[in-house]
């Protein structure tokens, strides 16, 4: 009796509610000034959460990019950023000690962790440089310079919010045998052990810098993948596409800063957008409880909000309001 005294003062106060809980408001029509209330449920308690995926920065990195990128990422708040590789431009061909790659990762380093949340790592050819017969010291130097900065392992797994994250190494993970598989037989145990050891996740999402997902060492490890919902994200190509494998989206990425792709034998200058699937962008991915929505958002598209201000404006303001 006391709630539906309660509900009845509410109604009569122009305090209604609509679909979700916390929304209210005090038009007492029946005809409303907006479209719908079916507004997305974010809430933690169903476990819904937003990350970001960050592309390449290699190649000549174009300056101002990648650092302007992590600003922008702190104005938006995702719960973590996942990289596809590539964020150093690697050990010199001619290089006999770690000191050239070092600097590179201090001043990555600097970048990524001038975020509020976390920032995972993911092993790009360039981060540990390919260990090839004519110069496994360049692979030596550049993999004892990952195992300083993050530790031995060069693959990983992480759950959050019962969602598995998987980031692979796809071709440096301490091959020695110049095998032109991406994965090692030790990762792709590793693989399977992972997704054997968490069979009742919501999601799994595969992290990995080169779009290998079609080579025949990935293959057992995809078909245990097509047993649940999963997403792959690689890079390298520097030119964004997504293909669909198996009612699956797997995604390649485009640049965050990184060199933009060539043409003949000269590189872009910058990228010439989405219809050629070259920008400068994160990937957004709002995990829901019906599974990712994922929308890419370009970095010139995020602005700060003090872009303009009265004492900041190329055109004369209307009219002064600031008080100081």
């Amino acid at each position: 009796m006391k709630k539906l005294i309660l509900l009845a003062f509410l109604l009569a106060a122009g305090a209604t509610f609509g679909k979700h809980p916390e929304f209210s408001h005090d038009i007492t029509g029946t005809v409303k000034p907006w479209t719908n209330e079916n507004f997305p449920d974010l809430s933690e308690k169903d476990g819904e959460f937003s990350f970001a995926v960050i592309p390449d920065r290699t190649g000549r990195p174009r300056k101002g990019v990648f650092e302007g990128a992590m600003k922008k990422i702190n104005m938006l708040r995702p719960a973590f950023a996942v990289s596809i590789g590539d964020l150093v431009e690697g050990s010199p061909l001619k290089a006999t000690t770690s000191a050239p790659i070092e600097a590179q990762w201090k001043s990555v380093r600097k970048m990524t962790e001038s975020l509020k949340m976390p920032f995972f790592y993911c092993v790009g050819n360039h981060d540990i440089n390919r260990n090839t017969k004519n110069n496994t010291k360049r692979f030596t130097i550049s993999r004892n310079a990952w195992i300083k900065n993050f530790g031995e392992q060069t693959y990983y797994s992480f759950v959050y919010r019962n969602v598995l994250f998987m980031v692979m190494n796809s071709k440096e993970d301490g091959d020695t045998s110049f095998s032109p598989e991406p994965f090692s037989a030790a990762q792709q145990k590793w693989a399977l052990e992972t997704l054997k050891k968490h069979p009742d996740v919501r999601w799994t999402f595969v992290f990995m810098h080169h779009p290998k997902f079609h080579h025949k060492s990935f293959s057992a490890i995809e078909q245990e993948l097509r047993k649940r919902n999963y997403t792959v994200f690689s890079g390298d190509w520097h030119r964004y596409t997504r293909f669909r494998r198996y009612g699956r989206n797997y995604y390649v990425v485009a640049t965050c800063g990184g060199v933009v792709p060539e043409v003949g034998k000269t590189a872009i200058p910058s990228p010439r957008g989405p219809e050629y699937g070259e920008m400068d962008h994160i990937v957004w991915i709002t995990m829901t409880k019906n599974g990712p929505e994922t929308a890419n958002i370009l970095l010139d598209g995020i602005v700060p909000d003090d872009v303009v201000t009265q004492d900041k404006c190329k055109v004369p303001v209307r009219r002064e309001l600031d008080i100081k």
